[in-house]
């Protein structure tokens, strides 16, 4: 009777540990999506060089490229483009980057969350489908605060 309990007893917690396991290691339909997937690496390459203009103009449409001109509220000689908002608000005194998380909002909508120390700052970005891939087309700052 011992016996046959402990191996009940043994089996069950095989079973919820095996549960458990299988349920920690799933991953979110969304982080397996294409559109996420060109936004992470969107994101390393900001995190390399904010200003890489080569690589926003291959990665946004006309519309938010001229969205970054525009944007650009400083003296400028040449082609400037506002690329910090991808990361912050213009003029954000942020320090190095603590946490970023891309979340879906709707289908090819996202919100990137760039957590700094003091300071979190939230943009909404709007993904068109260009080819094999995808591009950026809408930019819109959601939350910039400090705490």
């Amino acid at each position: 009777m011992k016996q046959n309990l402990y191996q009940l007893l043994m089996m069950v917690m095989l079973m919820c540990g095996s549960l458990f396991v299988s349920s920690y290691n799933m991953t979110a339909p969304e982080d397996l999506s294409p559109q996420k997937a060109f936004l992470e690496k969107f994101y390393q390459g900001l995190d390399n060089d904010l200003l890489d203009y080569n690589l926003v103009k291959q990665n946004v449409t006309p519309k938010a490229l001229q969205f970054l001109k525009d944007s650009y509220d400083y003296d400028c000689e040449g082609e400037c483009l506002a690329t910090w908002v991808f990361l912050y608000e213009a003029g954000g005194d942020t320090g190095a980057i603590q946490e970023r998380q891309i979340e879906m909002v709707e289908a090819n909508t996202y919100d990137v969350k760039c957590v700094y120390e003091g300071y979190e700052y939230v943009v909404r970005l709007t993904l068109v489908a260009e080819g094999n891939t995808y591009k950026i087309d809408t930019i819109k700052t959601i939350s910039s605060q400090y705490f």
